[in-house]
Formats: structure tokens, sequence, C-alpha cells
């Protein structure tokens, strides 16, 4: 995939633009949405106060130079400034930026060498002879402090392990920011799961969420109460404020009525956590995956249903592990420049997912992984669903299907009663759709299918399953209308006969709103 082909638009390079806002510089253009499925061409006039004035043959309209592309010999010419400026949570500093930083450099042919830096703040001079010199400032901080900064565009891109909440894109747009938590400003770049672990001495290999979430509230404070040695439970926990806390107390704490307690040892990083667990055999906590190797053991995830969940990077890949956090990368402005640009088109390319990966994070490539490694599919199937003795005929259908196929990680999910895909689904559907316009994929049948959480009344959620399986599908094919004469493509909606969580709990249902995407071999053609 070229870096130049990518079309995302996220920067942190500022723009110094040249055209004098005079009739004499006047000319035809056509200024393009950032998805390119808008476009308006008129006349150019100039440029004011950052935006383009152009005479249409409906008037004279203002649009803002950062959320459209222009095109035509009147454009303005852009001098480039190659600083970008990136403020990430420590994680993600500590981790993932020096490997996308290498990687970065042999992808344009130069260099990314750190000149200063600290903890806190570190400095790296870019160089490339198809880009030119540059710098890329890298400073430390949580998710909070990095919207913050975003928003009051001291920083032109933010690293975080948590979405912009309601809050912090009201401010984005009140600066200016329209649509923070759109394709234009928001990209998910990988994963990582938050993985409960102890100390290896432990013998525990699984806990439930409930237990989980009473050790960190404290009700449970003694290791014998989960069936283990009489000792005492050392609970370590990241600080409040930091983005894998505000996920960790929104997924488990508060989906189980609790609160992390008081007394519990608050740490700085993720890397601090799984320390402090390796050192204290009766510790506790919760850490990033690229912490938990070999000095802490990691935990299998029960929920309230029965249902044991590992860490694996397919089940963070298609976030059916409860614990799964979305990487993200979200941007001031809309257009892009020099180094930022291709900075942003590295990191999201197959190249810069394959260091993601390297740095211990999951990528966004895309896997598979036939039924029979599914693990407990067939069990929960069977066992969970509460009226599978009513729905056998509909169960047998789908495992018919399932049992000489493989299931690609690209899952995407729904929040509850819609039928829209989200900025992280599209990025979802368009990678699915280039990698099977490769020529792996031709000639195989590919089954989209929908799944519910089992609030309502089944025939209905049984509708809306194969309604957003459909909805998956076409937008596909839209994207790519040639795969519709290479590839076999299907919808089917189970409704809510599959779970893969708890549907007692507001994650698990989250979890069971979702289409996945099958693939097997074609058996036969019709002449």
């Amino acid at each position: 995939m070229s870096l130049k082909k990518l079309s995302l638009l996220l920067s942190g390079a500022s723009m110094s633009v040249f055209l004098a806002a005079t009739p004499s510089l006047a000319g035809e253009v056509t200024l393009t949405s950032p998805n390119s499925d808008t476009s308006l061409r008129g006349e150019l006039v100039g440029v004011e106060d950052d935006k383009y004035v152009i005479e249409t043959s409906i008037g004279t309209m203002r649009v803002a130079m950062d959320m459209v592309t222009c095109n035509g010999d009147a454009c303005p010419v852009i001098e480039v400034n190659n600083e970008i400026t990136l403020v990430g949570s420590p994680t993600l500093t500590d981790r993932l930026m020096p490997a996308l930083l290498a990687g970065y450099s042999l992808a344009i042919g130069g260099s990314a060498d750190m000149t200063e830096g600290d903890a806190e703040k570190r400095v790296y001079e870019l160089n490339s002879e198809s880009i030119g010199e540059g710098a890329l400032t890298l400073t430390s901080s949580g998710a909070t402090s990095a919207f913050e900064a975003l928003v009051k565009r001291e920083v032109g891109l933010a690293l975080t392990t948590r979405p912009a909440s309601e809050a912090e894109a009201n401010a984005a747009k009140a600066s200016g920011i329209p649509a923070l938590r759109s394709v234009a400003h928001e990209h998910v770049i990988g994963y990582d799961g938050l993985l409960l672990v102890t100390n290896n001495a432990n013998g525990m290999r699984a806990i439930s969420e409930a237990a989980a979430a009473q050790i960190f509230s404290g009700k449970i404070k003694n290791w014998s109460e989960l069936g283990g040695e009489d000792a005492p439970i050392n609970v370590y926990v990241r600080e409040e404020g930091s983005g894998a806390r505000s996920l960790f107390d929104e997924m488990l704490m508060r989906s189980n009525r609790e609160r992390v307690s008081p007394d519990a040892n608050q740490l700085l990083t993720d890397a601090d956590v799984a320390a402090a667990v390796a050192k204290d055999p009766n510790g506790f906590g919760f850490t990033s995956m690229v912490y938990a190797s070999d000095t802490v053991k990691p935990l299998a995830i029960e929920g309230v249903c029965g249902l044991r969940t590992p860490a694996t990077s397919f089940t963070i890949k298609t976030g059916e592990y409860p614990l799964t956090r979305p990487l993200y990368l979200y941007s001031a402005s809309g257009t892009t420049n020099g180094h930022t640009e291709e900075f942003v088109n590295y990191v999201t390319s197959e190249e810069g997912q394959k260091m993601v990966a390297a740095a211990g994070f999951v990528g966004q490539t895309i896997s598979s992984e036939a039924l029979n490694a599914q693990g407990t599919r067939v069990a929960s199937t069977l066992l969970l669903h509460k009226e599978a003795n009513g729905d056998i005929g509909s169960i047998r259908n789908m495992l018919s299907m399932l049992m000489a196929s493989d299931r690609l990680s690209t899952t995407v999910r729904f929040t509850q009663g819609n039928s829209r895909l989200d900025a992280s689904a599209q990025a979802d559907v368009e990678r699915l759709g280039e990698m099977l316009s490769t020529a792996e994929y031709a000639d195989k049948e590919f089954y989209f299918m929908g799944f519910s959480d089992s609030v309502g009344r089944a025939d209905l959620n049984q509708l809306l399953a194969l309604q957003r399986a459909e909805l998956v599908r076409k937008a596909l094919l839209e994207k790519h209308p040639e795969l519709a004469t290479r590839i076999k493509a299907r919808s089917v909606g189970f409704g809510e006969i599959s779970p893969l969580g708890c549907n007692e709990t507001r994650a698990g249902r989250s979890i069971n709103r979702r289409v996945e995407v099958w693939m097997q071999d074609i058996a036969s053609k019709k002449s």
C-alpha cells in the first residue's frame, strides 16, 4: 500500500498560504471533502481567515481550508512547516512511538533521530530527500491533558488509549474542530488489552468480572475468599485521570456498580503496575498487555454467565476480550502536509500496523481463525442462549455454514438500537475491501453474519441483525464495486442465538451486537 494513496486527513503541521484576495488571481477550482463524497466547483477569488472564498452558481461561499482539498491551477500555494507536535499517553509514547519512528525512517528513506529528551518530552530531527527536514516534538501526558492541549491547538496530534468524551468533543467544536469523532479527525491505529494480572506464584487462572470489581473496590480483601491462600490482596491501579483508568472504571467497575477503593495503590504508568505486581506475591492489578509478559500472570475473564475469554490477539482484534481498548490518534486539523501527512499515512498503512504489533500491541491487519479455534463458540451458542431449544433450526443452519469456514478478525459493532457505521467501522470496511481486492481472495465466498444482544423480541433482533449485516456488505461493495464480480457475498441475520459476551451486563451486550465476516472456498460454480 503506497503512502501517497492513503487519504487519511490528520495534521500537526502548520501552513502558510500565499494568495492575495484579489479578482486578478481568480480561477476555477474544485473543493473536495475528506471522504470525496462532496465537491464544490467555482471561481476562487481569495482566501480570508483560513477560508476559501469561492463564487459558485448559487452565490459566494466561504469554506474552511482545513476541511477540503483544493484542486485546480488557481489553488493557493501552501508552504509546508514540517514541525509535528504530538502528545500521548506514557504507555504509547514509551513503547509504541519508538517503533513507529524507526519504521517511518525506513518508509521515507531518511532518518528520525532524537536530539534531546527525557521521560516527559522528546524531540526528533526528521530528514528525507522527498519531504525535507522537519522535527517531531513528543510529549507524554494523560488522555485528559492530551485532549486539552489538542483543543487549545497547542499540539497537532493526540495519541490516546480512550476515545474523546462528549464534553471534549463539544469543547473541540467550540474551538473550531467541528467533529472530533469523525473520520477526518479520529483514527484507530491499533488495540491494547487491559489485563487483570497476579504474581506468577499465584495459582489462579481466571477470575470473574464481579469478583475482580469487588477486589478493586475493597470488598474482597483476602485470597482465601476466592479459594486461594489465606493472604491479603494488595491492589495496584493506574492513577485517576489517565486514559487507562478512565476506560477501566467504565468497562469493569461501573458495569459492576463498584468504585475503586481509595486505599488502592495508584501508580503513574502501566509499567509501574506490572512491576509492582511482579514483586508482590499477593499483588493484583490491571496493566497493558505489552507489560504482561513472563513477569506477571494474566487471568482469563469469566463473565456472570460463566463464559471465559482469554486475552489473545484475535479476541482483542474482534473486541471480544471484555477489556479491549482501541488506540486512538486525533488531529486538530482536517488537512495534512509534509511529514505529518506521511507519518499518519505510515501509521495506518500495512507496514505501520506491523510495527504496532512488533511493539507488543495488536495491529489492525486482518487475521483469520477456523471454527475449531474459536474455543467455546459452539458451547456458548448451545448453553447460553436463553431459548436455544426453540431456535435449534437456526443454530443448526449457522453451524453448518461455519463448519468449513474461517472467521476473519474484522468485526463491526453497533450501539443499541441503531444501524450506523461509525468512523472505526468505516475504516474496518475499507481495510477489508483492500484485502479482498487482492488475487488471494478471488473466487471466495463470504458470509456477513449479523448478531444481536437479547434485549427485546427475538424475531425483531434477528431482523435488526440482518439489516446490520446487509449494511456492512453494501458498504463494502460501494467502496469496492469491483468485488461484485470477484467474490460471492451473502448477508444473514442470526439475532441473539450465538452470544460471545454475557447479556446480563452492558459490556456483554455490546460485544454481542456485531457483524462477523466468515470466508470459505466456493465448492462449485454454475456453468
